[in-house]
C-alpha cells in the first residue's frame, strides 16, 4: 500500500484491493485505505499478530475467496509476503510492489540514495540483538548511506544508542543525517542535521532515520549523496546549480570584503584544527599576535567551550580530507595548524591529506608530554604503558580493577577481558552512547563534565571498587597532575598510556609557532618540508 498516501498506491495495487473479497491487515493500515477497504470487507488485527493474519488469509484463500493482504511500503520488504509463502509454499501468492519508507523519505529529503545504500531494521523482536549489532557495525564501517527502519521505542532506546555509537565511531559527528516521521501521512515531520546531533532527537517506531556517507551533502536545503558525476564528467562551473554558483560567487565577494575590512591577506590567515583547551588557548595567542584565525572543532560540545570566537569564526563538525581541503581552499590560509588531541591520529592524518590537496604546510602543535611532578612517588604510584594490550596484561597479572578515563575510542579494548572496568566519560549523548555501545555496563558508567578535582576523582575510584586509575598521557592541561593526586588519595595506582609517535618537529609553545609562521610569511614560496 506504499507509505500511506493513496496517491502513491500503484494502479496494480489499487485494482487488487478493488477486486478483493476480503482485505486482511494491521488495523491502522486498513483504516488508511478508506473506501478501498470498506468495513464489511475488512479483517483487521493488532500489533504482533502477523502470523495469525497470514494464516487467516490463507484459510480464506483455500475457501475460494479473493484475498488481499496489506503491508505498508512494499509487501516484500519487512512485509507479509515472505511469511505467507513460508506458511504455504503451494499457495498462489502474487506480490505487488509498492513504494517503501526509505524511498518515500528519500524523496522528501532530496536525493540521498543516489549511490549504494543499505537498509537495516533495529527491531530485535525476530532478529537477536547481537546479530542486529553485528550488521550495524559492518554497515557503519562500509560507509554506505543507511536507512534505519524501526529505529527506537521506549523499550529499545539502548539498542538505538548502541547503533549510533557504532556510526559515530566509523563516520564522525559531522556526518549528514536526517529523519522523517509519518512520511506521506497526517502529521508528517522531518529534520536534517548531523550525526553528533542525532542522539538528542526524539525517534520512534514511525520514524525512518537516514545516515549519510562521506559523500552526502546538504545542497540548497536538499540532502544529496554524490555519485561521482561531478568528479568524472562535470566542469567546475557545471558541478553546482546556478543558485549554488551564485552563492559561491557571493562567498568570494564576501571573502574579498572581509579581507579589506580586516586588513588581512591570505598570508595573514591561519586555519587551526582542534577542539581541546590547548587548541583554544593557542588560537587566542595567535589572534593576539595579529593573525586572523579560523578554528575548526569536531562537535557542538567543543564549540560551546569557545568563549570568544576568533576573527575567522568557528567551523563545527567533523570533516574528511575532501571536506577539509574545500575549507582550506576557501579560507586560503598561510598554513594549517594541527592542534588536535595528541591521540587523534586519524584527525592528524586527515589534516595532512587535506593540506597536501590544498598545497599547504602543516604545522603540528601539541601540549608538552607529562612527567610526574618533582617529589611525587613516581616509581611506585605511576606506571607508563606503550599500548592498551601491555596495560591489560599487567592488570590481569596483578588482579587490578581499572577506572578508565581514556575517552570512548579505547573502551572496547577493555571489554570481555575479565577486568570488570568502570569508566568516566563526558556528559554528552554521543559519549554516553559510545560507552554503552562499547560494552560498559550502565551501572559501571559515570557521565560527568570537567573540571574534575582530585577529591571527586578519588571518590569515583573508590565508589566503583577500582585500584588503578587509567589515563592517556594528555599533559598537565589534560588533568594528569590532578589524576595523580586522586590516585594518591584513593591509594590507587596511576596507569598512563603513552602518546603515539609524534612528528620530528612539534611546537609546544605559541611563541615558537609564531616565530616559524613569521618565517613562512616572509618566504611564502619556500618548499615545504
Amino acid at each position: 500500500m506504499g507509505p500511506g498516501d493513496l496517491a502513491l498506491l500503484t494502479p496494480e495495487a489499487r485494482e487488487a484491493l478493488e477486486r478483493a473479497d476480503v482485505v486482511v491487515g494491521y488495523r491502522p493500515y486498513l483504516e488508511l485505505l478508506g473506501d478501498l477497504a470498506p468495513p464489511e470487507r475488512r479483517e483487521g488485527s493488532g500489533m504482533k499478530r502477523e502470523v495469525e493474519r497470514c494464516r487467516r488469509a490463507l484459510e480464506l484463500h483455500r475457501q475460494g475467496r479473493r484475498v488481499a493482504v496489506v503491508s505498508s511500503g512494499d509487501a516484500g520488504i519487512y512485509g507479509m509476503a515472505g511469511l505467507l509463502i513460508e506458511l504455504d509454499p503451494t499457495a498462489e501468492v502474487q506480490v505487488i510492489p509498492g513504494i517503501t519508507a526509505c524511498q518515500a523519505a528519500a524523496a522528501r529529503l532530496g536525493a540521498p540514495l543516489m549511490n549504494d545504500f543499505a537498509v537495516l531494521s533495529l527491531s530485535d523482536l525476530l532478529t537477536p540483538r547481537e546479530e542486529v549489532l553485528r550488521r550495524v557495525e559492518a554497515v557503519a564501517a562500509a560507509d554506505l548511506v543507511t536507512c534505519l527502519y524501526n529505529p527506537s521505542s521506549r523499550r529499545r532506546r539502548p539498542l538505538f544508542e548502541q547503533a549510533l555509537a557504532a556510526f559515530l565511531r566509523h563516520r564522525g559527528p559531522g556526518t549528514r543525517v536526517a529523519w522523517v516521521r509519518n512520511v506521506y501521512r497526517q502529521g508528517e515531520e522531518s529534520w536534517i542535521g548531523t550525526l553528533g546531533e542525532l542522539p538528542e532527537q526524539e525517534i520512534d517506531m514511525w520514524t525512518l532515520v537516514l545516515i549519510g556517507s562521506k559523500n552526502t551533502e546538504l545542497l540548497g536545503g536538499s540532502l544529496v549523496t554524490r555519485r561521482g558525476y561531478r568528479e568524472k564528467y562535470l566542469e567546475p562551473a557545471e558541478s553546482v546549480s546556478s543558485g549554488a554558483a551564485a552563492a559561491a560567487e557571493a562567498d568570494a565577494e564576501a571573502d574579498a570584503e572581509a579581507d579589506a575590512e580586516a586588513g588581512t591577506a591570505p598570508n595573514d590567515r591561519l586555519y587551526v584544527l582542534g577542539g581541546t583547551g590547548f587548541a583554544r588557548h593557542l588560537t587566542e595567542e595567535l589572534e593576539t599576535a595579529g593573525w586572523w584565525v579560523r578554528l575548526s572543532v569536531a562537535s557542538e560540545l567543543g564549540a560551546r567551550e569557545v568563549e570568544t570566537p576568533p576573527g575567522g569564526g568557528v567551523h563545527v563538525g567533523g570533516l574528511d580530507a575532501e571536506g577539509l581541503a574545500r575549507e582550506l581552499e576557501r579560507w586560503r590560509p598561510l598554513a594549517l595548524v594541527d592542534a588536535t588531541h595528541p591521540y587523534a591520529e586519524k584527525a592528524s592524518a586527515t589534516a595532512a591529506e587535506a593540506a597536501g590537496r590544498a598545497g599547504l604546510r602543516v604545522l603540528r602543535a601539541a601540549r608538552r608530554p607529562w612527567r610526574p611532578p618533582s617529589g611525587a612517588d613516581g616509581s611506585e604510584r605511576v606506571r607508563f604503558y606503550p599500548n592498551t594490550e601491555s596495560l591489560i596484561r599487567a592488570l590481569l597479572e596483578e588482579g587490578h580493577v581499572p577506572f578508565l578515563t581514556v575517552g570512548t575510542k579505547l573502551l572496547p579494548d577493555f571489554i570481555g577481558r575479565g577486568l570488570d572496568p568502570a569508566a568516566r566519560v563526558l556528559a554528552s549523548p554521543e559519549s554516553v552512547a559510545a560507552a554503552l555501545g562499547a560494552g560498559i555496563p550502565p551501572e559501571r558508567l559515570l557521565a560527568a563534565y570537567p573540571p574534575f578535582d582530585p577529591e571527586f576523582t578519588a571518590a569515583c575510584v573508590e565508589r566503583y571498587g577500582c585500584d588503578v586509575l587509567v589515563s592517556k598521557e594528555s599533559g598537565t592541561e589534560g588533568g594528569l597532575d590532578e589524576k595523580l593526586t586522586a590516585a594518591e588519595l584513593a591509594n590507587a595506582r596511576l596507569a598512563v598510556l603513552t602518546r603515539p609517535p609524534e612528528p620530528a618537529v612539534v611546537y609546544r609553545e605559541a611563541g615558537d609557532l609564531i616565530e616559524e609562521l613569521e618565517r613562512l610569511k616572509k618566504q611564502p614560496n619556500e618548499e615545504t618540508r
